[in-house]
C-alpha cells in the first residue's frame, strides 16, 4: 500500500478523499470490514502515509475510563498508550476497532479520538507513553500524579468452556490439541485460565460459540473422556468479563488486592480470573447479572 500510494502524498492544501469500511481480499473480492472498519481503513492509510496525525472522529468526548452508563463518575482520559488502548478494545470497549490500534503504532502514528458533535474537545491522544510513563502532572483526576490504571472494560455475552480431569498433569500436548479443535472450527478464544496442578484448562468465547466450541472440545478428547482420564467438558453460559486495564499496574503492588476486593465487597462471584503477561491486565469473569455492579465497585475504588 505504501508503494502505491507514493504518488499521493498530501502537500499544501491538497485533500484526499478515500472511502474505508471495505477492502478487498488477495483475489479482488470486496469484503465489507465491519464495525469500525472504516476507522481501521483510516489507520492503515495513515500507517502507509507516514502521517503525523490519525483522528478518528466518533460520536463520544474520547475513550472514558469505563461506561459511564454503568460508573456515572466515568471521565474521559486526556491520553493513554497504544497498548492501553488495545488492551481496552481487545475487552469490549467499543469506541476504538481493536484491529486500529495496530498499524498506528507501527508507524508510530499518534491517534486522537474526538466527537463530531463536540469538536471543541480535545478529546483521547493514543500515543507512545501514556500518563504513567510521564508522569508530568498535565492531567487531571487520577492522571495528575500519574494512573495505575486507565479504564475498566466489560465485555457481555461470554461463556467459559473447561476441559476437566487428572489425566492432563504432565501431559505435553493438550493444550495445544484443545486450541487446535477449536481454530479447526474458526473458533475465536478471547480468554484463557490454565490451574497449576494442570488438571483443568478453561477459556471464554462469545455465547453463540459455546455449543460448538464444547461439541470440539468433546470430540477431540473423547478416548480420554471414555478411559476416565478426563472427567467432563462443561459449559457456563450467561456470563460476562470485567478487565482492569493500564500501564502503570506493572509497577504498583495491591492492584489486584484492590480489583478483587471491590468485587467481593459487591458480592460479585469469580469464575474464573486471567492476567495477561505483560502484566497490563486483569481479567475476572463473572455471571452477566453482576456486570453493572461489579463494574461501579471497581471503578469506586480505583478512580473515584
Amino acid at each position: 500500500m505504501k508503494q502505491r500510494l507514493a504518488g499521493r502524498r498530501l502537500a499544501g492544501s491538497r485533500v484526499l478523499l478515500m472511502p474505508g469500511f471495505f477492502g478487498g481480499d488477495e483475489s479482488g473480492q470486496v469484503m465489507c470490514l465491519g464495525r469500525g472498519g472504516s476507522d481501521y481503513s483510516a489507520a492503515l492509510l495513515a500507517q502507509a502515509l507516514e502521517a503525523r496525525l490519525l483522528e478518528i472522529w466518533t460520536d463520544v468526548d474520547g475513550v472514558f475510563t469505563t461506561d459511564p452508563r454503568l460508573a456515572p463518575a466515568a471521565t474521559c482520559l486526556e491520553r493513554m498508550s497504544y497498548e492501553e488502548a488495545m488492551e481496552l478494545a481487545h475487552f469490549g470497549a467499543k469506541v476504538l476497532h481493536p484491529r486500529t490500534i495496530a498499524p498506528a503504532r507501527a508507524a508510530g502514528v499518534p491517534v486522537r479520538i474526538r466527537n463530531t458533535f463536540r469538536p471543541e474537545h480535545p478529546g483521547t491522544l493514543v500515543e507512545r507513553r501514556s500518563a504513567v510513563s510521564e508522569g508530568s502532572g498535565e492531567s487531571e483526576g487520577a492522571e495528575r500524579a500519574g494512573r495505575v490504571a486507565c479504564g475498566i472494560s466489560f465485555t457481555r455475552g461470554v461463556a467459559l468452556v473447561s476441559l476437566l480431569g487428572p489425566g492432563m498433569e504432565g501431559v505435553p500436548g493438550v493444550a495445544a490439541r484443545l486450541f487446535a479443535a477449536l481454530a479447526s472450527r474458526g473458533i475465536s478464544v478471547m480468554l484463557i485460565t490454565q490451574g497449576s496442578s494442570e488438571t483443568a484448562i478453561s477459556f471464554c468465547v462469545e455465547a453463540a460459540a459455546a455449543d460448538e466450541a464444547e461439541r470440539a472440545v468433546r470430540r477431540a478428547f473423547e478416548s480420554e473422556i471414555d478411559t476416565g482420564r478426563v472427567d467432563e467438558v462443561v459449559a457456563q453460559r450467561d456470563l460476562a468479563i470485567v478487565s482492569l486495564v493500564g500501564d502503570g499496574m506493572r509497577e504498583r503492588v495491591g492492584v489486584a488486592g484492590d480489583f478483587f476486593g471491590a468485587l467481593g465487597e459487591a458480592r460479585v462471584n469469580v469464575a474464573a480470573i486471567a492476567q495477561g503477561a505483560s502484566e497490563r491486565s486483569i481479567s475476572a469473569v463473572i455471571a452477566e447479572e453482576d456486570g453493572g455492579r461489579a463494574v461501579a465497585a471497581v471503578h469506586e475504588r480505583l478512580f473515584e
